[in-house]
């Protein structure tokens, strides 16, 4: 047998192997070009939403801005911190779970979401932001942010 013909099956049988054939490739833009999200988490300030955040010391209150990315409608938005998922907030609701800081229904570069979560005192949490997919492909990855909360003393 030619060795182009062996080395045709073999790239062949490796070819589901490097992911090519899978759902999760990279996201594209309307040009082709990759997309990429970045996201970035920190402390809510009391000063920029007029005292409507917790005391800034040991709440479960974290902001997460979009620093990089293209629009995501909020209703196919997935938020996990530590593995579990936050659903939106419906209203009044403010416990495991997030809420946008704007009222358009898309989530944009330098828009931030609320994230209210359990967690108290000192803590470390991973922050994933995950779109939401249908099967067979399920949710794709978007990014992922640790946050670190430490109660001043």
């Amino acid at each position: 047998m030619n060795k182009n013909v062996i080395l045709v099956f073999v790239l062949a049988a490796l070819l589901p192997l490097s992911g090519c054939l899978a759902g999760d490739m990279a996201p594209a833009n309307e040009d082709g070009g990759l997309v990429f999200w970045e996201f970035n988490a920190y402390e809510p300030y009391c000063e920029t939403f007029g005292g409507s955040c917790g005391d800034g010391i040991d709440d479960g209150e974290i902001m997460l801005q979009m620093e990089m990315g293209e629009d995501i409608s909020y209703s196919v938005v997935r938020i996990y911190v530590s593995d579990v998922e936050l659903p939106e907030c419906n209203q009044g609701e403010q416990t495991n779970c997030w809420t946008p800081q704007t009222n358009e229904n898309i989530w944009s570069v330098d828009d931030t979401i609320e994230l209210y979560t359990g967690n108290e005192g000192t803590y470390s949490v991973t922050i994933q932001v995950m779109e939401y997919g249908e099967e067979p492909y399920g949710n794709k990855y978007l990014d992922e942010v640790i946050y670190s909360h430490e109660v001043a003393e």
